[in-house]
C-alpha cells in the first residue's frame, strides 16, 4: 500500500489534510497554526512530494 494523494482542505477557519492510499484508504487530520492556514498549506505542499509513493503505515518514520 502506498500514498497516492495528499490534499490541503481549507474550510472556513479550519485546515485539514486528506491523505489517500492506493487501496482507497483515506485519512483526514486537522492541523495548522491559527491565523496562518495558508502557510500551513505551503508546508503540506512541500512535504507532499516526499510522502507520495511512501508506505502510509510508517507514521512515526514520516513524522521524524
Amino acid at each position: 500500500m502506498r500514498i497516492e494523494s495528499v490534499e490541503s482542505l481549507l474550510i472556513d477557519r479550519y485546515f485539514f489534510v486528506r491523505i489517500t492510499a492506493e487501496d482507497g484508504t483515506v485519512g483526514i487530520g486537522e492541523g495548522g497554526a491559527w491565523g496562518f492556514q495558508e502557510a500551513t498549506a505551503g508546508a503540506v505542499i512541500r512535504f507532499r512530494d516526499y510522502l507520495l509513493g511512501k508506505d502510509p503505515l510508517q507514521i512515526e518514520h514520516h513524522w521524524q
